[in-house]
């Protein structure tokens, strides 16, 4: 775990999961903690207002 003191990414930097965080999905990681599938989701639900059905890491 790295500590980043300037800019706008400050805080503790995690090492990224292999594998998306979504209980139940074993699909590769891509963005956020989520598969493919998942941040496509995540990232519709956001674009078009709606509470979004599942939660990024950061």
């Amino acid at each position: 775990m790295q500590h980043v003191k300037h800019g706008p990414w400050s805080g503790i930097v995690t090492k990224a999961p292999e594998r998306c965080v979504v209980n139940g999905c074993d699909d590769p990681h891509r963005g956020r903690g989520f598969c493919h599938k998942h941040y496509m989701t995540w990232d519709r639900d956001r674009k078009s207002g709606k509470v979004p059905r599942v939660t990024p890491l950061r």
